[in-house]
């Protein structure tokens, strides 16, 4: 965080990966688990992480709730008035 108390867009992104990945874990583990005990509890563990961590990121990116790059206001140039013109 950079002190604003919301999360970087980048962040947010990492975020995403990070569960797919367990999510992805999870049904791995639960293809071979071959009634394996073990097994079963940690893809359990993997789908549940993973599917908050999915569901709670997307609800932050749906919602605006970080902090990053955005597009200029209507109206608004990329460059001021100043910068635009070199001399």
């Amino acid at each position: 965080m950079n002190g604003t108390g919301k999360p970087s867009q980048i962040s947010l992104i990492l975020r995403l990966l990070g569960g797919g990945y367990l999510l992805y874990l999870a049904w791995s583990l639960l293809s071979t688990a071959g009634g394996n005990t073990v097994y079963i509890l940690m893809a359990v563990f993997f789908a549940l992480v993973g599917t908050v961590l999915v569901l709670h990121t997307l609800l932050k990116i749906s919602r605006g709730e970080y902090t990053g790059p955005t597009p200029p206001a209507d109206g608004e140039s990329e460059l001021n008035e100043d910068e635009s013109h070199d001399e």
